[in-house]
């Protein structure tokens, strides 16, 4: 009898090692899929914020290509203010006016591009990881960008309006 319960001992001895066995390869199996699930996410932010980074260089450069523009009509206005004293200040400003605004909605147009361009890659990666993005945080960060620019391009614009009001007062 004795070694009827030794081998009782013995079996549950070993059940229990299988049972734990088997815990602890259910553990390594959950804590290989949360590695790899963190290696997605990491490999996911990496993609979108490259992405992030490629829209806010897009925009820096839409901002860049107003200045230059804006810079470009104010000396063709100074220009045409000199060589044509016949012709009324206020029409020559009225253009220059509309060429202001112009130059604001390509601008905006560009970053609206962008935009869609970045929002199109986002859904690329949602297809590849979709559980990982949040897009609406992302997005904000070059909505704020984008809207940044914009106050400041109204901005440069409404004192250039002004400096051409100043101009054709004098």
């Amino acid at each position: 009898m004795d070694l009827d319960k030794t081998k009782e001992k013995l079996s549950v001895k070993h059940d229990e090692r299988k049972v734990k066995f088997q815990e602890k390869k259910e553990q390594l199996k959950i804590n290989h899929e949360e590695r790899k699930l963190a290696l997605k996410e990491k490999h996911s932010d990496k993609k979108i914020a490259h992405h992030i980074e490629k829209a806010i260089k897009k925009i820096s450069k839409a901002e860049d290509e107003a200045d230059k523009d804006i810079i470009k009509l104010l000396d063709a206005v100074d220009e045409e203010i000199a060589e044509n004293e016949e012709k009324p200040i206020e029409f020559i400003l009225y253009k220059a006016e509309n060429n202001l605004e112009e130059i604001l909605l390509n601008t905006q147009l560009k970053m609206q591009k962008v935009k869609n361009e970045l929002i199109k890659n986002f859904e690329k990666d949602i297809v590849k990881v979709a559980e990982l993005v949040t897009l609406e945080e992302d997005l904000a960060v070059v909505k704020d960008e984008m809207d940044e620019v914009s106050s400041i391009l109204d901005e440069r614009i409404d004192i250039e309006k002004e400096t051409l009001n100043i101009k054709a007062k004098e």
